[in-house]
């Protein structure tokens, strides 16, 4: 038997203290802050910026951000120096990382051969798949982002993410203020946080994402289908794959399962998800709070941006220090629970935290200034039409 439900187990608590925002700068620098905030109230918004971007023909879109990712490079700042020391962690070529590798499936002959329905990947045009992927992946947090390099805890390995469409990542960066190779940067540093002790189960859930009838749906794992918080088909064959490779627990549960065996099936797979994603999700959220405000952070981590920026300030940004003070995923209220604390018994280290985070946003606004500035250059805003020959 197959069942759809939603049945990802919730912590019992999420985080047990609010955390104010604030726009807080260095205290040397309150006009500078000013400044920048008056700078965002004229500065067009995104939907205007690409606007006047599709107006560029492709050879000005390429000569446009080859200007700003040359002139990124020598923006010399905070962010910049962290850029530089975390691309020290691994100097070879950005280009012979290997390649992202397809996502797997679990086999049914393998985990459910008393139920051995075929998995058959649906074509990713397709309505089905879709609609699949916006009811799914459409619930997650969109990182405004667009990494060429991410972390791949199955591997744990730095992989290269390919696009069909690399000019429009490098815009999406630009208009984000992201420094030139910042995506390779942060993904080393989730590298350098990882000690692989949930390896094999987000090994597991790396799996794709399929359904009852055998339906696979591509660009979509287990990982995200629970994140998503959506609710679920839970083919015996998904399952049964995370127990049997994570528990290697094979006599328990048999394809099919009886329905009155789900509850305690379910809740255990649950829980092996829970554990997976409070280590993966704390440690994304460090390595994008080294280099991003809390924008980039999912909700459950950008309520925590203080908490993680004090992390940062107390190790003086260096991922191998921070490594040392991670928690297994059993003590990850505790680990929160703890900046928290540390953070109220110290006179400055709030300030300092809010300090680290505000100098990040703003040269990222800053950026972002360059950038509008370097298409107001080419008189882009100014267009109605593209070039007739680049239509």
């Amino acid at each position: 038997m197959m069942a759809a439900v939603n049945c990802i187990p919730r912590p019992a608590f999420w985080f047990a203290f609010a955390v104010t925002a604030s726009a807080a700068c260095y205290a040397s620098a309150p006009a500078a802050a000013a400044q920048t905030k008056s700078a965002a109230q004229t500065a067009p918004d995104d939907a205007a910026v690409r606007r006047a971007w599709e107006l560029l023909s492709p050879a000005e879109q390429s000569d446009a951000l080859e200007e700003y990712e040359a002139r990124a490079e020598y923006a010399e700042g905070f962010r910049q120096s962290l850029v530089r020391y975390a691309l020290r962690l691994d100097e070879r070529d950005p280009g012979l990382y290997p390649p992202a590798a397809p996502i797997p499936h679990f086999d049914p002959l393998r985990h459910a051969p008393g139920q051995p329905i075929a998995r058959r990947a649906l074509d990713p045009d397709s309505r089905e798949a879709r609609a699949e992927r916006e009811r799914i992946l459409g619930k997650l947090h969109a990182r405004a982002q667009q990494p060429g390099w991410i972390y791949d805890y199955t591997s744990r390995e730095v992989v290269l993410v390919a696009t069909d469409t690399p000019l429009a990542r490098r815009f999406e960066n630009a208009l984000a203020g992201m420094l030139p190779r910042q995506d390779l940067a942060e993904a080393l540093v989730e590298r350098a946080l990882d000690d692989g002790a949930e390896q094999k189960a987000l090994s597991a859930f790396a799996h794709a994402y399929t359904d009852r009838v055998g339906a696979l749906f591509p660009g979509i794992t287990l990982y995200d289908a629970w994140s998503s918080r959506a609710d679920l088909e839970m083919p015996d064959v998904d399952v049964l794959g995370v127990v049997h490779d994570v528990l290697d627990e094979w006599n328990k549960w048999k394809a099919p399962v009886p329905e009155s065996q789900h509850r305690v099936l379910y809740d255990k797979v649950g829980s092996i998800f829970q554990g997976a994603r409070r280590h993966r999700g704390l440690r994304a959220a460090y390595a994008r709070s080294y280099l991003c405000g809390a924008r980039e952070l999912e909700p459950l981590y950008a309520v925590c941006i203080e908490r993680l920026n004090f992390a940062w300030e107390s190790c003086s940004s260096d991922p191998a220090t921070l490594a040392k003070t991670l928690p297994r995923s059993a003590d990850w209220n505790e680990h929160l629970a703890k900046l928290e604390e540390r953070l109220l018994k110290s006179s400055d280290a709030r300030a300092k935290a809010q300090a680290r985070w505000a100098t990040i946003e703003r040269e990222a606004a800053q950026l972002r200034e360059m950038w509008v500035g370097i298409l107001r250059e080419r008189k882009a805003f100014e267009r109605t039409t593209r070039p007739a020959d680049d239509k």
